[in-house]
């Protein structure tokens, strides 16, 4: 994200009226010299703690987990799947480079409080159990894994 987005784009999060947990990696700032508003600070004292980490995996397993604003990291991309959190296909809705508060606080709106977040969250349950499937023993991703080892890896040692 550019460093001009960010102070306009945290105030999305905090302006939807909902609780969130707030992570900045300082490798997904365009810059060191990026930094939050004061008056942000000051408006989310005590709604939206603000964190350089977490656990991703547990916070996104929370029963509280309503959204997931992520960057569409693979790593973000394939724990949200594994979890049931919408991301794309139907189960997301894109931001963009649109980083306008009002514009994040609507698309929160979207997906926490109406009839599209309902549908989405649906589909992302059925992306859930369809991940989970494939992981197991005898999906599809598991065998090609074994396959994999079996094929590649064991051959060679």
């Amino acid at each position: 994200m550019a460093n001009q987005q960010l102070p306009e784009f945290v105030w999305g999060p905090a302006g939807s009226s909902y609780d969130f947990l707030w992570v900045i990696r300082a490798d997904m700032v365009a810059s060191d010299a990026a930094v939050l508003p004061l008056e942000f600070m000051e408006a989310t004292r005590g709604k939206g703690p603000l964190e350089s980490w977490c656990p991703q995996e547990a916070v996104l397993h929370h029963e509280a987990m309503g959204v997931f604003l992520t960057h569409s990291g693979w790593n973000c991309t394939l724990e949200s799947l594994f979890v049931g959190e919408g991301l794309e296909w139907g189960v997301a809705i894109e931001v963009g480079s649109d980083t306008r508060r009002d514009v994040v606080q609507e698309r929160i709106r979207e997906v926490v409080a109406r009839e599209k977040g309902k549908e989405m969250r649906k589909r992302a349950a059925e992306w859930k159990e369809a991940v989970a499937r494939a992981t197991w023993p005898g999906g599809s991703s598991f065998d090609n894994l074994d396959r994999l080892i079996k094929d590649v890896l064991l051959k060679r040692s």
